[in-house]
């Protein structure tokens, strides 16, 4: 039951959806003692950080050939690959071009100093 508990916990953010998830009463969780409970709980977090570890080295070992894709797809002769390609990778090289932002009607802003007065001598 406690290993049911420890995976299910893994997966997601409460007790309550751990102990749902691997058929847990709600009585026997509380039936274990709160230290034991806390142990369960740091060895769940420990999986949780060891598989975000695994994914993102999975990731990371992916990026030289995800950017090989990318790269290949600006000589596709279907132009709107080649320009969703030369897109994307402009954008995440330069960054996004800013958008304009177009304000009608008032603007009003309250200015507010640490002291509450803008004359006031520190």
């Amino acid at each position: 039951m406690e290993l049911g508990y420890v995976k299910a916990r893994a997966e997601v953010s409460n007790d309550t959806e751990a102990r749902r998830r691997c058929g847990l009463p709600t009585s026997t969780f509380y039936t274990w003692p709160e230290e034991r409970r806390q142990q369960l709980l740091e060895i769940a977090q420990g999986y949780k950080r060891d598989a975000v570890a695994r994914a993102l080295q999975i990731l990371e070992d992916s990026l030289t050939e995800a950017a090989e894709l990318k790269a290949k797809g600006l000589k596709s002769r279907k132009e709107h690959i080649a320009q969703a390609a030369a897109d994307s990778i402009l954008d995440r090289v330069l960054g996004r071009a800013k958008q304009p932002v177009e304000h009608g009607g008032e603007l009003n802003v309250n200015v507010t100093y640490g002291n509450d007065r803008p004359d006031a001598q520190e």
